[in-house]
């Protein structure tokens, strides 16, 4: 919660005859009021929106937790048992968490001059959710596990957290902007949101829970019938001339508007857009689901995908963590 700052304006009306300047000035005082309440409890510190209520953090590696503060010059990140401070930058901040072992819950608090409250949090083990259909396709389009979805266990130590399939940029942004049925934050499991969710995802986390014995955090990041080029950073494509055609705006249909929008399939939109906005997110690595899309052209496959991998690891900062993937 950022500080408030408390005002009190009393307005005196008098009788007078000219009804029309006792309405003016009742209108500007009015406007007036409402400006001053709006600018004294806006908050200046913010946390990046991944971190949010019910998250779950990395265990056994340092942790970094970051955001902006226009004003404040100090801010301190406290976390079980840890306490660290770190200088604002310009507007931004970022601080390292200690490695820790895997657990929970705690509280997160965050302070300047304002203070956030971050609560319900685990260490355990993150992982990103990639690709296209068979990792993107929730649990409410298969009939046989909708019949059966109340069988499957919802744990409370798993926790997930759904990017929004649609946010798509021509440059990469760090705007956070998870899937509405999540209400911008981590979730603990449920039934309920299971529907909106990645079997294939919730799956894995079960079997990797029955063999760690951890909390774990999914973050599903992809979507249906996209290419792999949506997803690596454009310095990417333009390494190789094997990849001019794909960024040739004349010659590929996926440059053309899509009912007079951006096309949500062109090259780099995706990893723009859900990627780098998750980057650099403490994980334990990337579970990948994808392949058939580019299935028409597998010689630029064979260097591409490949040149996926290297390009998320170069980008998070976390050296060669595990990269699986299951594709045709």
């Amino acid at each position: 919660m950022g500080s408030v700052n408390k005002l009190i304006i009393v307005v005196f009306i008098s009788e007078s005859k000219t009804d029309t300047w006792n309405h003016t000035m009742t209108k500007n005082l009015f406007l007036l009021l409402l400006y001053i309440i709006s600018t004294s409890t806006s908050a200046d510190l913010k946390v990046n929106g991944l971190f949010t209520n019910n998250m779950v953090l990395q265990r056994n590696k340092e942790v970094l937790v970051y955001g902006t503060a226009e004003n404040e010059k100090i801010v301190t990140v406290e976390f079980n048992g840890q306490k660290v401070a770190t200088q604002v930058h310009d507007g931004s901040w970022q601080v390292t968490l200690k490695p820790m072992d895997a657990g929970g819950p705690s509280d997160m608090i965050i302070s300047g001059e304002d203070e956030i409250n971050l609560k319900n949090i685990l260490v355990g083990d993150v992982w990103v959710l990639g690709g296209q259909s068979n990792m993107a396709r929730p649990t409410k389009t298969y009939t046989y596990l909708m019949e059966n979805l109340k069988t499957y266990k919802m744990p409370e130590n798993l926790r997930w957290l759904k990017m929004d399939p649609n946010h798509t940029s021509n440059k990469p942004t760090k705007k956070v902007i998870i899937d509405k049925y999540f209400n911008d934050s981590w979730q603990q499991s449920s039934h309920d949101l299971m529907k909106q969710f990645s079997p294939a995802g919730y799956f894995f986390a079960m079997e990797r829970m029955k063999v760690t014995g951890v909390p774990i955090g999914l973050i599903m990041a992809c979507r249906g019938a996209t290419k792999a080029q949506c997803w690596v950073p454009g310095t990417v494509l333009e390494s190789r001339k094997d990849y001019a055609y794909i960024i040739d705006q004349k010659e590929n249909k996926d440059y053309r508007p899509v009912d007079g929008r951006p096309n949500p399939k062109r090259p780099s939109a995706l990893y723009n857009g859900i990627i780098y906005p998750v980057m650099p997110y403490t994980i334990s690595g990337v579970l990948w689901y994808q392949g058939e899309s580019n299935s028409r052209l597998p010689k630029t496959y064979r260097t591409l995908f490949p040149d996926l991998i290297k390009a998320w690891r170069k980008g998070w900062g976390q050296g060669d963590f595990p990269f699986i993937f299951a594709q045709l």
